[in-house]
């Protein structure tokens, strides 16, 4: 299982903060992941609005992808947004599990 580098996607002025989840913690992440189902067009904040301050996760898997997800996608209101249609995920958990919500371990 790879691990993941995820980097807040916040737009101040400053370079974005990003951390680098072992495989160990990416196996947690991929868990919150999970597809929940097919978002439909024109679903509340979907996609999400280019804005300033806080706009989502841009999550890059590092090795070999984990199948049924893009080497690279954004996390934003419980869904993945991705080259394919944007996908629901069961848990929505995945911004207080890596701190996004308080970057205390963020570079």
């Amino acid at each position: 299982m790879p691990g993941l580098r995820i980097t807040i996607d916040v737009f101040s002025g400053r370079p974005n903060p990003t951390i680098e989840l072992s495989a160990r913690e990416a196996r947690t992440a991929f868990a919150l992941l999970k597809p929940a189902g097919r978002l439909e067009k024109g679903a509340p904040g979907l996609p999400p609005e280019p804005t300033l301050g806080y706009r989502g996760l841009i999550i890059e898997q590092l090795g070999e992808p984990v199948s049924g997800l893009p080497r690279t996608f954004r996390y934003a209101h419980g869904a993945l947004f991705g080259p394919r249609t944007p996908i629901r995920v069961a848990d929505e958990a995945l911004e207080d599990f890596t701190g996004a919500r308080q970057p205390t371990r963020w570079s």
